[in-house]
């Protein structure tokens, strides 16, 4: 269980915002795109998305990984947390390496 005294947050009462969208865009190259609460593409999801389109993937599978995105930066919205920091890696460094 989250120890609530470390975490420096009360969740208790946190309710998420319906902040940004999935974006069904048409194109079979892109068939889903995620909008943040600006209207604006979240760049990282984005390449994301491009990738798994690349592997040859069903149009269904970028709109499901889309909505789980789109939840997860609500999130991060939320509570005004970087997606770098989220992630723990520094910009412009590979996963692995």
């Amino acid at each position: 269980m989250l120890d609530e005294q470390r975490s420096g947050r009360d969740l208790r009462n946190f309710v998420l915002p319906e902040l940004g969208q999935l974006l069904k865009t048409g194109d079979p190259w892109e068939p889903y795109r995620v909008l943040d609460g600006r209207g604006r593409p979240v760049a990282p999801v984005a390449l994301y998305l491009k990738e798994l389109m690349a592997r040859d993937s069903s149009p269904l599978t970028p709109r499901s990984y889309g909505m789980d995105l789109l939840r997860w930066f609500r999130f991060l919205w939320a509570l005004g947390i970087e997606w770098d920091r989220a992630t723990g890696k520094t910009p412009g460094t590979s996963c692995c390496g």
